[in-house]
């Protein structure tokens, strides 16, 4: 498997702590949401923005995260497995790249 995704394997390794970060930091956020639903949330509520900025940052460093894990990391049952369906789900869609990491 090469690094398709990211020049070095420093970009990488950026990648999943940058990955990490962001979903700790929103997931402390999702604490404090109302958990209304959107339509009885007023037109500026932040929560919205949050999620867009997370969903595009996520966006820009998940694949390189991606294949630096599954490169670099092993389970008890060997190789990780690829990404499942549900996380190609995630903040309204993943491009998906599977295709990408075989080899």
């Amino acid at each position: 498997m090469t690094l398709d995704f990211c020049r070095t394997v420093q970009e990488a390794v950026d990648s999943v702590n940058w990955r990490t970060l962001l979903i700790h930091e929103y997931r402390r956020i999702l604490l404090h949401d109302t958990d209304l639903p959107d339509e009885l949330l007023p037109a500026d509520w932040p929560g919205r923005e949050a999620f867009d900025l997370t969903a595009t940052l996520y966006r820009q460093v998940q694949q390189g995260a991606v294949q630096y894990l599954r490169r670099e990391m092993q389970s008890l049952n060997g190789s990780l497995p690829a990404p499942n369906r549900e996380y190609y789900g995630r903040f309204g869609g993943l491009p998906s790249f599977d295709s990408q990491l075989s080899g």
